[in-house]
C-alpha cells in the first residue's frame, strides 16, 4: 500500500472541452500548494476566457462566426501533479 504524500502539489491545465485533450499542461508556470487555490485560479481563467469570447463576438461577429475564441472550446482545470 502506497503512503499518501502530504506535500501534494496542483497545477492548472487548459483542455479542450470536447476531446479532453490537454492543450497547455502548466498554465502560467504556476504550481499551487492546495487544490482550492488551483481551482480558484482555474475558475478565474475560465471567467476571463468567457469574457474574452464575448468581447470578440460583440466586436465583429462576422469575423468570428464559428469560433468565438478559446472561451468557447477550452476550459481550465485544476489537477494534482503526479510524481
Amino acid at each position: 500500500m502506497r503512503k499518501k504524500n502530504t506535500m501534494e502539489k496542483y497545477k492548472v491545465q487548459m483542455a479542450n472541452k470536447y476531446t479532453e485533450e490537454v492543450v497547455e499542461d502548466l498554465v502560467d508556470d504556476q504550481v499551487f500548494d492546495s487544490e482550492e487555490d488551483a481551482q480558484e485560479y482555474a475558475s478565474y481563467l475560465n471567467g476571463c476566457a468567457a469574457q474574452e469570447a464575448e468581447i470578440l463576438k460583440l466586436s465583429n461577429p462576422f469575423d468570428y462566426e464559428e469560433d468565438y475564441g478559446d472561451g468557447e472550446n477550452f476550459e481550465y482545470v485544476a489537477v494534482e501533479i503526479e510524481e
